[in-house]
Order: structure tokens, then C-alpha cells, then sequence
């Protein structure tokens, strides 16, 4: 996990994701670097005064995209004050070529990053799960469901929300995904993450206990929520 820090950023500009939702683009140190998965903290201009988790949708070198609102008033060079990165994020097996990616959400922003590492890296991506109207590359095998792909691939990675995540280790426990030794991580996503433990707001709940998104998270390896498995996937 990278030492969260303030990042100088500006406003870039207004667009739209590979999804066609609206993004923030904002400009960043050359040499500053994130991993998919990982959160940032962005002042949004809220009457609250705190600072808004955002899982970044694209990022590039220079150049970072926050999911936002249709109706931002933000603009062109317009400074902004960012904390990143939060946690920790995903890391495949730099052996791994064969990806199985799945969402618990209808849109998979979160996997953006993630998506294009693997395309960078050459790999073979399988996406399980009922594909979004657009955005995927058409590289990208869709399957629909999970256990399609299980025995096919080399890593898995799994994107949920705390809401979701009992319903999904419900799923996977009845898919015997205990039994598989595959490598296998997970982002819980959080509406809340202050950054270093203090709060614990985000705290999740797996099958080994309680840990803190923002510093234990918010990728986790999949086994490590998996009540009674100590496999290396599960």
C-alpha cells in the first residue's frame, strides 16, 4: 500500500467513460502512480466539508478520471484537492494470463483500470455476467456466469459493493469455490473512507472477522472473507 498523500491536481475536463457515464479528468504528476482498485479521496465542493471516496474509472499517466455527476459545475483548470491513493489494490499474478472479472453492479466502472492493465499486459480477459449495452472491448470474451469460467482461468477478480458481498459469498460458497486453488481477489466497495483506520465507517465483515476498507482493503484476497477456507484462492 502506497503512503496516502495530497496530490496537486487540476480539472482537465468533462467527458464521458468507456460506459458513456460521466467522468471528471483531472491532471496529476507525471510520475504519480495508482493501482486498479484503489480509492481517492476528492474534495467535491459538499457543505460538509469532508472528502468524497472515489474509484478512479481511467487512469494514465498525467491524466486520472473520478465518476461524478451529470450536472458538475467543475471546470477547465479549476484546482482540486485530492488524497491518494487509499488502500490497497488489485495485483495479479504477473504469471497469470488467463483473467476472469465479474461485478456485482450493473455498470463495472470500477473495473476499468483493471480491464486495461490486463489489455496492456496482453492477457486474456473473460467477463461473467450480464454484460453492460456497451464499453466492453470486443477482446473480451462474456460468459454468464461465473462458475463458466472458473476452471479456465488463472486469476480471478471480483468487484462488489458492502451491500452485496453476503449475497455474492453466498453465491461463491454454493459454487464450491473453496475448493479451487486459484488466485482470487476481491474490491468491497465503501461509501465511506477516511484514509487511515480512524473512523471505521467501512468497516466489512467476512468469514475470518472484521478489517477497515481504507486500510485493509479495499482489495482483499478472496480468501481471506471466506469463513473456514484457507486455500490460496478461496
Amino acid at each position: 500500500m502506497r503512503p496516502v498523500r495530497r496530490i496537486p491536481t487540476e480539472v482537465h475536463s468533462l467527458g464521458l467513460d468507456a460506459f458513456g457515464e460521466p467522468v471528471l479528468r483531472l491532471r496529476t504528476p507525471p510520475a504519480w502512480q495508482i493501482d486498479p482498485g484503489q480509492a481517492v479521496l476528492a474534495d467535491l465542493g459538499d457543505s460538509c466539508g469532508l472528502l468524497s471516496p472515489l474509484f478512479p474509472c481511467e487512469v494514465a499517466p498525467g491524466l486520472l478520471s473520478l465518476p461524478i455527476e451529470a450536472d458538475s459545475t467543475f471546470r477547465p483548470g479549476m484546482p482540486l484537492s485530492l488524497a491518494a491513493p487509499i488502500g490497497t489494490g488489485f495485483r495479479p499474478p504477473p504469471a497469470s494470463r488467463r483473467w476472469l472479472l465479474a461485478s456485482s453492479e450493473a455498470v463495472p466502472r470500477r473495473l476499468l483500470p483493471l480491464l486495461k492493465q490486463g489489455i496492456e499486459r496482453g492477457v486474456e480477459i473473460v467477463f461473467a455476467g450480464e454484460p453492460p449495452a456497451h464499453g466492453l472491448p470486443l477482446s473480451i470474451e462474456v460468459v454468464s456466469r461465473l462458475d463458466q469460467g472458473l476452471a479456465w482461468s488463472d486469476y480471478l477478480a471480483l468487484d462488489t459493493s458492502r451491500q452485496a458481498l453476503p449475497s455474492l459469498l453466498a453465491s461463491l460458497a454454493g459454487m464450491g469455490i473453496a475448493s479451487i486453488s486459484l488466485a482470487a481477489e476481491i474490491l468491497v466497495a465503501s461509501d465511506i473512507l477516511c484514509g487511515w483506520g480512524g473512523c471505521g465507517a467501512c468497516a466489512v465483515h467476512g468469514g475470518r472477522g472484521w478489517y477497515l476498507a481504507c486500510v485493509d482493503g479495499p482489495v482483499r484476497p478472496l480468501g481471506s472473507l471466506l469463513e473456514g477456507t484457507g486455500r490460496r484462492g478461496a
